[in-house]
Protein backbone atom coordinates (compact mmCIF):
# COMPACT_ATOMS: atom_id res chain seq x y z
CA UNK A 1 0.00 0.00 0.00
CA UNK A 2 1.48 3.33 -0.84
CA UNK A 3 0.40 6.74 -1.06
CA UNK A 4 -0.85 7.53 -4.85
CA UNK A 5 0.79 11.07 -6.09
CA UNK A 6 0.36 13.50 -9.44
CA UNK A 7 3.17 13.30 -11.16
CA UNK A 8 6.34 15.27 -9.69
CA UNK A 9 6.15 18.00 -12.62
CA UNK A 10 1.93 18.37 -12.45
CA UNK A 11 2.37 19.32 -8.78
CA UNK A 12 4.78 21.34 -6.59
CA UNK A 13 4.37 20.47 -2.88
CA UNK A 14 5.36 23.20 -0.45
CA UNK A 15 8.64 22.05 2.15
CA UNK A 16 7.19 21.90 5.71
CA UNK A 17 10.26 22.14 8.41
CA UNK A 18 8.26 22.45 11.25
CA UNK A 19 5.13 20.74 11.23
CA UNK A 20 1.99 20.27 13.08
CA UNK A 21 1.37 17.22 14.81
CA UNK A 22 -1.83 19.29 16.43
CA UNK A 23 -2.97 22.05 13.86
CA UNK A 24 -2.62 25.63 14.77
CA UNK A 25 -6.36 26.36 13.57
CA UNK A 26 -7.25 23.80 16.71
CA UNK A 27 -4.79 25.09 19.20
CA UNK A 28 -6.44 28.52 18.34
CA UNK A 29 -9.57 27.25 20.80
CA UNK A 30 -7.10 27.66 23.34
CA UNK A 31 -5.51 30.86 22.57
CA UNK A 32 -6.20 34.26 22.99
CA UNK A 33 -7.03 36.73 20.19
CA UNK A 34 -3.28 37.07 19.60
CA UNK A 35 -3.45 33.51 18.99
CA UNK A 36 -0.94 33.15 21.73
CA UNK A 37 -0.98 30.21 24.95
CA UNK A 38 0.75 29.25 27.26
CA UNK A 39 2.70 25.94 26.36
CA UNK A 40 3.92 23.27 29.22
CA UNK A 41 6.92 21.46 27.94
CA UNK A 42 8.32 18.30 29.20
CA UNK A 43 12.24 18.59 29.76
CA UNK A 44 15.04 15.63 30.62
CA UNK A 45 13.59 14.81 33.85
CA UNK A 46 9.29 14.06 34.70
CA UNK A 47 9.48 17.00 37.29
CA UNK A 48 11.08 19.74 35.39
CA UNK A 49 9.10 21.76 33.68
CA UNK A 50 9.39 24.88 31.15
CA UNK A 51 6.28 27.17 30.81
CA UNK A 52 6.05 30.21 28.31
CA UNK A 53 3.95 31.61 25.80
CA UNK A 54 4.23 31.34 22.29
CA UNK A 55 2.59 31.74 19.39
CA UNK A 56 -0.57 28.76 18.07
CA UNK A 57 1.95 28.87 14.52
CA UNK A 58 4.93 27.60 16.99
CA UNK A 59 3.22 24.81 19.15
CA UNK A 60 2.76 21.26 18.97
CA UNK A 61 5.27 20.81 15.53
CA UNK A 62 7.85 18.05 15.21
CA UNK A 63 10.79 17.92 12.26
CA UNK A 64 9.16 17.02 9.12
CA UNK A 65 7.04 14.79 10.52
CA UNK A 66 5.13 13.51 7.34
CA UNK A 67 8.27 14.05 4.80
CA UNK A 68 8.56 11.06 2.72
CA UNK A 69 10.86 10.00 -0.36
CA UNK A 70 9.70 9.67 -3.93
CA UNK A 71 10.30 5.81 -4.93
CA UNK A 72 11.75 6.68 -8.03
CA UNK A 73 15.29 9.32 -7.28
CA UNK A 74 14.87 9.36 -3.17
CA UNK A 75 13.99 13.38 -3.51
CA UNK A 76 11.34 14.82 -0.59
CA UNK A 77 7.94 15.20 -0.82
CA UNK A 78 5.06 16.95 1.65
CA UNK A 79 2.38 15.40 -0.25
CA UNK A 80 0.79 14.32 3.03
CA UNK A 81 1.25 17.29 4.84
CA UNK A 82 -0.66 19.12 1.72
CA UNK A 83 -3.73 16.43 1.94
CA UNK A 84 -4.13 16.58 5.92
CA UNK A 85 -4.39 20.52 5.06
CA UNK A 86 -7.70 20.13 3.65
CA UNK A 87 -8.88 18.99 6.62
CA UNK A 88 -7.38 21.81 9.22
CA UNK A 89 -8.79 24.30 6.99
CA UNK A 90 -12.19 23.09 8.44
CA UNK A 91 -11.15 23.09 12.26
CA UNK A 92 -13.58 26.03 12.81
CA UNK A 93 -16.35 23.80 13.27
CA UNK A 94 -14.28 22.69 16.42
CA UNK A 95 -13.44 26.32 17.80
CA UNK A 96 -16.72 27.79 17.17
CA UNK A 97 -18.89 23.87 17.82
CA UNK A 98 -20.81 25.60 20.91
CA UNK A 99 -22.54 28.32 18.42
CA UNK A 100 -22.73 25.05 15.71
CA UNK A 101 -24.32 22.60 17.97
CA UNK A 102 -26.38 20.56 17.58
CA UNK A 103 -24.13 19.39 14.67
CA UNK A 104 -25.63 18.41 11.08
CA UNK A 105 -24.56 15.57 9.52
CA UNK A 106 -21.43 17.25 7.62
CA UNK A 107 -20.07 19.20 10.90
CA UNK A 108 -20.53 15.93 12.89
CA UNK A 109 -18.36 14.34 9.88
CA UNK A 110 -15.59 16.86 9.84
CA UNK A 111 -15.53 16.59 13.30
CA UNK A 112 -15.43 13.07 12.97
CA UNK A 113 -12.41 13.45 10.63
CA UNK A 114 -10.61 15.59 12.39
CA UNK A 115 -10.82 12.96 15.86
CA UNK A 116 -9.92 10.12 13.77
CA UNK A 117 -6.61 11.86 12.30
CA UNK A 118 -5.64 13.26 15.34
CA UNK A 119 -5.75 9.92 16.88
CA UNK A 120 -3.66 8.45 14.52
CA UNK A 121 -1.00 11.55 13.31
CA UNK A 122 1.72 11.57 16.72
CA UNK A 123 4.23 10.00 17.34
CA UNK A 124 3.06 7.39 19.56
CA UNK A 125 0.93 5.68 16.62
CA UNK A 126 4.07 5.87 14.45
CA UNK A 127 6.28 4.85 16.77
CA UNK A 128 3.92 1.20 16.80
CA UNK A 129 3.75 1.01 13.42
CA UNK A 130 6.98 1.66 11.94
CA UNK A 131 8.40 -1.37 12.91
CA UNK A 132 5.81 -3.36 10.30
CA UNK A 133 6.33 -0.38 7.10
CA UNK A 134 9.23 -0.93 5.15
CA UNK A 135 9.05 2.30 4.03
CA UNK A 136 7.81 5.86 5.45
CA UNK A 137 5.43 5.92 2.29
CA UNK A 138 3.76 2.51 3.16
CA UNK A 139 3.54 4.18 7.48
CA UNK A 140 2.06 7.31 5.82
CA UNK A 141 -0.69 5.43 3.88
CA UNK A 142 -1.47 3.31 6.30
CA UNK A 143 -1.89 6.18 8.60
CA UNK A 144 -4.12 8.13 6.66
CA UNK A 145 -6.44 4.70 6.34
CA UNK A 146 -6.71 3.79 9.46
CA UNK A 147 -7.73 7.72 10.59
CA UNK A 148 -10.89 7.42 8.30
CA UNK A 149 -11.30 3.86 9.94
CA UNK A 150 -11.09 5.62 13.62
CA UNK A 151 -13.24 8.46 11.95
CA UNK A 152 -16.26 5.56 11.38
CA UNK A 153 -15.58 4.32 14.51
CA UNK A 154 -15.89 7.68 15.76
CA UNK A 155 -18.95 8.45 13.68
CA UNK A 156 -20.66 5.87 15.04
CA UNK A 157 -20.81 6.06 18.75
CA UNK A 158 -23.05 8.45 20.65
CA UNK A 159 -21.99 11.94 21.43
CA UNK A 160 -22.18 13.99 24.29
CA UNK A 161 -21.04 17.46 24.55
CA UNK A 162 -19.86 18.97 27.69
CA UNK A 163 -19.66 22.79 28.71
CA UNK A 164 -17.97 24.68 31.09
CA UNK A 165 -18.87 28.44 31.98
CA UNK A 166 -15.80 29.57 31.51
CA UNK A 167 -11.95 28.44 29.89
CA UNK A 168 -11.04 25.83 31.67
CA UNK A 169 -9.65 22.92 30.01
CA UNK A 170 -6.17 22.12 28.61
CA UNK A 171 -5.21 20.64 25.51
CA UNK A 172 -1.66 18.54 24.50
CA UNK A 173 0.38 17.20 21.65
CA UNK A 174 -2.41 13.51 21.72
CA UNK A 175 -5.83 14.86 22.91
CA UNK A 176 -7.54 11.69 21.83
CA UNK A 177 -8.49 9.96 25.26
CA UNK A 178 -9.67 6.34 25.07
CA UNK A 179 -10.83 4.36 27.98
CA UNK A 180 -10.70 0.66 28.58
CA UNK A 181 -14.33 -0.76 29.73
CA UNK A 182 -11.90 -3.01 31.70
CA UNK A 183 -10.68 -0.13 34.50
CA UNK A 184 -13.59 1.83 35.71
CA UNK A 185 -11.79 3.05 38.47
CA UNK A 186 -7.95 4.67 37.44
CA UNK A 187 -5.42 7.21 38.66
CA UNK A 188 -4.35 9.74 35.62
CA UNK A 189 -2.46 8.18 33.62
CA UNK A 190 -1.31 7.70 29.83
CA UNK A 191 -4.01 5.55 28.68
CA UNK A 192 -3.29 5.74 24.48
CA UNK A 193 -3.38 2.53 23.01
CA UNK A 194 -6.44 0.93 24.35
CA UNK A 195 -7.54 -1.56 22.22
CA UNK A 196 -10.67 -0.12 20.02
CA UNK A 197 -12.61 -3.34 20.64
CA UNK A 198 -12.84 -2.85 24.57
CA UNK A 199 -13.25 1.11 24.19
CA UNK A 200 -15.76 2.38 26.97
CA UNK A 201 -15.26 5.96 26.21
CA UNK A 202 -13.51 8.36 23.95
CA UNK A 203 -13.09 12.08 25.11
CA UNK A 204 -11.50 14.81 23.16
CA UNK A 205 -11.68 18.99 24.21
CA UNK A 206 -12.57 20.86 21.07
CA UNK A 207 -11.66 23.81 22.36
CA UNK A 208 -11.16 25.84 26.36
CA UNK A 209 -14.60 25.51 27.04
CA UNK A 210 -16.28 22.18 25.23
CA UNK A 211 -15.21 18.56 25.57
CA UNK A 212 -16.88 16.15 23.20
CA UNK A 213 -17.21 12.38 25.35
CA UNK A 214 -18.34 9.56 22.88
CA UNK A 215 -19.44 6.14 24.40
CA UNK A 216 -21.56 3.52 22.82
CA UNK A 217 -25.01 3.92 24.62
CA UNK A 218 -28.23 3.63 22.64
CA UNK A 219 -29.61 6.09 21.13
CA UNK A 220 -29.36 9.42 18.68
CA UNK A 221 -27.06 12.10 20.69
CA UNK A 222 -27.69 14.42 22.92
CA UNK A 223 -30.03 17.04 22.24
CA UNK A 224 -28.71 19.52 25.23
CA UNK A 225 -25.07 20.32 26.25
CA UNK A 226 -23.96 18.63 29.40
CA UNK A 227 -23.29 21.41 32.22
CA UNK A 228 -19.48 21.47 33.18
CA UNK A 229 -18.42 20.84 37.02
CA UNK A 230 -15.02 21.20 38.25
CA UNK A 231 -14.88 17.74 38.94
CA UNK A 232 -15.40 16.72 35.49
CA UNK A 233 -13.15 19.30 34.82
CA UNK A 234 -9.65 17.48 36.48
CA UNK A 235 -10.68 14.75 35.06
CA UNK A 236 -10.78 15.55 31.87
CA UNK A 237 -7.86 17.44 32.57
CA UNK A 238 -5.53 15.17 34.30
CA UNK A 239 -5.75 12.78 31.21
CA UNK A 240 -5.42 14.99 28.51
CA UNK A 241 -2.03 16.02 30.68
CA UNK A 242 -0.81 12.52 31.00
CA UNK A 243 -1.67 11.60 27.43
CA UNK A 244 0.88 14.23 26.50
CA UNK A 245 4.32 13.26 25.56
CA UNK A 246 6.24 16.58 25.46
CA UNK A 247 3.91 19.70 25.49
CA UNK A 248 0.16 20.42 26.62
CA UNK A 249 -1.36 24.06 26.41
CA UNK A 250 -3.65 25.74 27.98
CA UNK A 251 -5.15 29.66 27.64
CA UNK A 252 -3.07 32.30 29.11
CA UNK A 253 -4.83 34.03 32.57
CA UNK A 254 -5.99 30.86 33.29
CA UNK A 255 -5.58 27.66 35.97
CA UNK A 256 -6.71 24.89 34.89
CA UNK A 257 -7.85 22.29 37.49
CA UNK A 258 -6.16 19.01 38.04
CA UNK A 259 -6.31 15.83 40.20
CA UNK A 260 -3.20 14.83 41.95
CA UNK A 261 -1.52 11.92 40.67
CA UNK A 262 -2.81 9.58 43.51
CA UNK A 263 -6.58 10.04 42.37
CA UNK A 264 -8.87 7.42 41.53
CA UNK A 265 -10.61 8.80 38.85
CA UNK A 266 -13.97 7.59 37.16
CA UNK A 267 -15.18 7.31 33.28
CA UNK A 268 -16.93 10.50 32.26
CA UNK A 269 -19.17 8.19 31.07
CA UNK A 270 -20.17 6.60 34.19
CA UNK A 271 -20.46 10.24 36.22
CA UNK A 272 -22.92 11.55 33.44
CA UNK A 273 -25.04 8.37 32.44
CA UNK A 274 -24.79 6.44 35.90
CA UNK A 275 -25.47 3.00 34.79
CA UNK A 276 -23.24 2.06 32.21
CA UNK A 277 -22.15 -1.45 31.71
CA UNK A 278 -20.67 -3.25 29.43
CA UNK A 279 -23.34 -5.79 28.31
CA UNK A 280 -25.46 -2.48 27.58
CA UNK A 281 -22.91 -1.55 24.56
CA UNK A 282 -21.66 -4.54 23.31
CA UNK A 283 -23.88 -4.53 20.35
CA UNK A 284 -23.28 -1.19 19.33
CA UNK A 285 -19.42 -1.25 20.09
CA UNK A 286 -19.52 -4.12 17.93
CA UNK A 287 -21.22 -2.29 15.29
CA UNK A 288 -19.20 0.14 15.06
CA UNK A 289 -16.21 -2.33 15.21
CA UNK A 290 -16.87 -3.97 11.91
CA UNK A 291 -17.58 -0.80 10.29
CA UNK A 292 -14.17 0.17 11.43
CA UNK A 293 -12.76 -2.78 9.82
CA UNK A 294 -14.97 -2.54 6.26
CA UNK A 295 -13.52 1.40 6.33
CA UNK A 296 -10.14 -0.02 6.71
CA UNK A 297 -10.41 -2.74 3.99
CA UNK A 298 -11.25 0.11 1.22
CA UNK A 299 -7.86 1.22 1.35
CA UNK A 300 -6.51 4.62 -0.12
CA UNK A 301 -9.08 6.12 -3.16
CA UNK A 302 -6.99 7.19 -5.99
CA UNK A 303 -6.95 10.73 -4.85
CA UNK A 304 -7.37 10.88 -1.56
CA UNK A 305 -9.96 13.53 -0.37
CA UNK A 306 -11.46 14.77 3.11
CA UNK A 307 -15.07 15.38 1.75
CA UNK A 308 -17.52 14.64 4.17
CA UNK A 309 -18.49 10.59 4.42
CA UNK A 310 -21.08 9.11 6.11
CA UNK A 311 -22.06 5.69 7.48
CA UNK A 312 -24.16 3.48 6.00
CA UNK A 313 -27.82 5.08 7.76
CA UNK A 314 -29.20 1.48 7.13
CA UNK A 315 -26.50 0.15 9.68
CA UNK A 316 -26.48 2.60 12.04
CA UNK A 317 -30.05 2.38 12.15
CA UNK A 318 -30.59 5.93 13.56
CA UNK A 319 -27.95 6.25 15.94
CA UNK A 320 -26.43 9.07 14.66
CA UNK A 321 -27.29 12.04 12.48
CA UNK A 322 -28.86 11.71 8.88
CA UNK A 323 -26.84 10.85 6.03
CA UNK A 324 -27.82 13.83 3.63
CA UNK A 325 -24.86 15.15 1.81
CA UNK A 326 -25.09 19.19 2.11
Amino acid sequence: MTLLEPEPDAVKYQEVEDGHIVPAGYLRGFAEGSMIMRHMATLKHKRERLERELSVRSAGTRTRPYSRTRPGDGSRIDDFESTIRMLEDRVGVLRNAAEGFPFDAYERSVIAQFVGLQHVRGPKWARTHEAQAKTKSTLLAFMQVQSFAYAALFFAMRWTLIEFARPTLITCDHPVVTWDSAERVVAPADLYGTDRRRMLEVRFPLNSTLCLLMTWLGGVDDAEMRPGTKTLARNINSFTRASAENEWFYLPGTSPPFSDGRSRLLPLSTQIFGDYETGQIAQRRQNGNTLWESTLSQGLVKQPTFDAWYPDPAFLQGMSQPSATP
